[in-house]
């Protein structure tokens, strides 16, 4: 049953005139004549009762009528809602890294939340392993992640900014007081990592290995906030993103320590997949975080 004949039928019955219906559908006569044959046929019975030049719905015509109103509702307000998907209302899901939640999240929701109060933000911090296969199976849209540059291909990513990793130490301990630090001087100390999976730490432990040198942390923390404070009290020294140290080293808590024997850099990168089609919401998170340098 097409909508367009069932359009015609409202028109007809509204107007009790099929040459008026097709001056306001733009028809010709015949073409509508030819519709409501078309739909009574489908049914199997007639719609009008036709007397003369007089037409009148048919009982089945006025069960019709009801249904045909409710249909052109449903497609009314389809078109409506789809036309209008720039609104910027519905959901947007992200992910993550917790080195650059800790850092910009706060700042990055700020901004968005300003320009877009209606939408609803769903955010995850999560390794980008966990990102990979969220965002391949459609449960996030967009993520956010510190990593190396060698992503899958079927990912998009718009913007790349180089993050350094640094090595901090008390600000009175002896080895902030020296230029240089050798990496043997390093390891000697008691450390704080990250866990595990921070593909920074796994990146030092890569270099470290190929030297014939290992780090043993005493203490093992997800917050990289929390490594930098314990940091600053004296406990340790840490391994750390350049973006969530900044604020401690500013404030004269830790030192930034110059380990000429490792230089490592990561990149902030926000990803999505190629073939996700961008919502309004998306598209304003992806230009947000391409035009906006939060540092």
């Amino acid at each position: 049953m097409e909508l367009r004949n069932l359009r015609t039928f409202l028109e007809v019955a509204d107007s009790g005139n099929f040459t008026k219906t097709a001056a306001s559908l733009g028809y010709s006569q015949s073409a509508v004549t030819a519709q409501i044959k078309q739909l009574e046929g489908e049914l199997g019975v007639p719609v009008f009762d036709r007397l003369g030049k007089s037409i009148s719905l048919t009982e089945a015509g006025r069960t019709l009528y009801s249904y045909a109103q409710q249909m052109m509702s449903i497609e009314n307000e389809a078109l409506t809602t789809i036309k209008n998907t720039d609104a910027m209302t519905g959901e947007l899901r992200m992910a993550i890294d917790e080195s650059l939640a800790t850092s910009f999240l706060p700042d990055i929701l700020n901004h968005y939340r300003e320009q877009y109060p209606d939408v609803d933000l769903i955010v995850r911090v999560a390794g980008f392993n966990t990102m990979q296969n969220l965002i391949k199976d459609n449960v996030i849209d967009i993520i956010y992640t510190l990593d190396r540059l060698d992503i899958k291909s079927e990912l998009e990513r718009p913007r790349v900014l180089e993050e350094p990793i640094y090595f901090i130490a008390p600000s009175d301990h002896p080895l902030s007081q020296k230029e240089t630090v050798s990496i043997k001087e390093i390891v000697k100390e008691p450390f704080i990592f990250t866990d595990s999976e921070s593909i920074y730490r796994i990146e030092l432990e890569t270099r470290l290995a190929a030297m014939n040198l290992k780090i043993r942390p005493f203490l093992e923390v997800q917050n990289t906030d929390i490594i930098c404070r314990l940091v600053s009290k004296g406990i340790g020294l840490a391994f750390v993103p350049a973006c969530v140290a900044k604020s401690y080293v500013k404030d004269g808590k830790v030192t930034v320590l110059d380990v000429p024997d490792v230089d490592i850099h990561m990149y902030r990168q926000f990803l999505y997949h190629k073939d996700k089609w961008q919502t309004p919401q998306m598209k304003a998170m992806c230009q947000l975080l391409t035009e906006i340098d939060f540092n």
